[in-house]
């Protein structure tokens, strides 16, 4: 709607004959021109009334003490609408004809033609109070005469004065309405609806059926969203798959905060594909419904005491259930598990040969051996608790000791994982036959094995 820019001011003057030139009629004349000018400046809709302005002058003469200095506090009166019924509007407007489907929509067109109708009250003057405003001027004397300006509070207030009070009565008549009572319900119903369906593209796919208003405060609302299986069924497939692609070789289990933060990346470009592929199959009515009873207090406070419950239940017991589904099936198929670490003990290995004695210092940690010849193939593996001792037999020849511990212990395979810590001997261990070895592992770095770190896999 063109907006309708209104600049009013009705002054009431009483001049006496033969007053234009004195001071009194030169101060006056002042007052009426800055308000001319306060009228001018203000781009609103701007309507007061400032009655005698001259005998309110002649009242504070006394007061002033300055020839070429004044100041006067002069009473003007702006409308009152606190009590202008809605009827006294000249207007077959209906508020059922107002459709938006937004509350800013509703509100906004509702007010556009209720202002204008309080517009033209105004204007006619019928039937409305004025109340009164004291407005403080400042004259002072120039060479071309008198010239007042306005205190800027008090010219700010009283150029507003008439706009506030029309937006004030519109807004009281606004939400006594009961058509606008149903679009703010509904609204305010959607915003809530965020505690049940967290993605914003599956919220804004709830279509809310109808409201039907039981009493003047509470409210029946229907309304249908899809069902939450087939909408959360994709995603986590998609989810499922992306760990699929790498197979099993992860080693933190995954949690629904990786979900969670997958489901936000993704989820607006797979609903609307989910969504568009729905509606080719002409599925797109396959909805689930549910029921609301909605009470409105007199502060448009919303409460929702009935099927919220019930609503959360069916879409979010349903969501977490597929969700730790969809994880313990992931964290079983492609996630190396921790086990329990074994005993002092071979672990791999003929265990035949030459005899090696190894001991752990109790200063040192549980450590994984892994004896490997000259080609790399492991002969032996052997796992060594802190402060035990294991005797174990590889055939004679020349061999590299590899050392591992750490904080997970995967098993015999993946030792302690790419999180553990790894060393190789910097020497050839030449094994020879008919004899036997001790060997000690301590936490030194002056021990007469020198070792090196290695990176995992090695």
């Amino acid at each position: 709607m063109k907006k309708i820019i209104s600049v009013l001011i009705l002054v009431f003057i009483l001049l006496l004959t033969g007053c234009s030139v004195s001071k009194t009629g030169a101060q006056t004349k002042a007052i009426e021109e800055a308000l001319n000018q306060l009228v001018e400046n203000h781009e609103v809709f701007c309507y007061f009334k400032c009655e005698d302005i001259k005998g309110q002058i002649k009242k504070q003469e006394k007061t002033q003490k300055e020839k070429e200095k004044a100041v006067y506090t002069i009473v003007a009166e702006v409308p009152d609408l606190s009590e202008v019924p809605f009827e006294q509007l000249e207007s077959d407007f209906s508020s059922s004809d107002i459709y938006s489907g937004t509350t800013f929509g509703f509100e906004k067109e509702y007010k556009e033609i209720t202002n204008k109708g309080l517009k033209e009250i105004v204007l006619k003057d019928e039937n409305i109070k004025w109340k009164e405003e004291k407005i403080r001027f400042h004259l002072t004397k120039g060479k071309k005469g008198w010239v007042a300006t306005v205190e800027k509070k008090d010219g700010e207030m009283l150029a507003d004065a008439a706009r506030r009070e029309i937006w004030s009565a519109s807004d009281r008549y606004m939400k006594m309405d009961k058509e606008y009572h149903k679009v703010y319900v509904e609204s305010e119903v959607r915003s809530q609806l965020e505690e049940v369906f967290s993605e914003m593209q599956y919220r804004i796919s709830t279509d809310i059926e109808e409201i039907t208003q039981k009493d003047d405060d509470v409210f029946h609302i229907k309304l249908t969203y899809y069902n939450p299986e087939e909408v959360y069924k994709g995603i986590l497939d998609n989810f499922y798959d992306e760990y699929a692609k790498e197979g099993r070789n992860g080693y933190k289990f995954i949690t629904e905060k990786e979900f969670t933060s997958y489901n936000q990346e993704n989820f607006e470009k797979y609903f609307k594909e989910w969504r568009k592929e729905k509606q080719a199959n002409k599925k797109d009515e396959d909805r689930e419904s549910a029921e609301l009873t909605v009470i409105l207090d007199k502060e448009l406070k919303i409460e929702i005491t009935e099927g919220m419950e019930e609503l959360q239940k069916a879409v979010l017991d349903k969501k977490k259930s597929m969700v730790g589904q969809t994880l313990a099936k992931i964290n079983e198929e492609f996630v190396i598990h921790e086990q329990e670490r074994p005993a002092t003990s071979v672990l791999s290995g003929a265990n035949t040969g030459v005899s090696i004695l190894v001991k752990s210092s109790p200063d040192v940690s549980d450590k994984h051996i892994d004896f490997q010849n000259e080609g790399g193939a492991s002969v032996l593996k052997a796992f060594i608790r802190s402060g035990e001792e294991l005797t174990i037999y590889i055939p004679a020849g020349n061999y590299r000791m590899i050392q591992g511990w750490g904080d997970h212990w995967y098993g015999n395979d993946i030792s302690y994982g790419p999180e553990g810590n790894y060393k190789t001997s910097s020497q050839i261990l030449n094994v020879v036959g008919g004899n036997s070895y001790t060997l000690t592992l301590y936490g030194v770095s002056d021990g007469n094995m020198p070792t090196k770190g290695i990176e995992y896999p090695y």
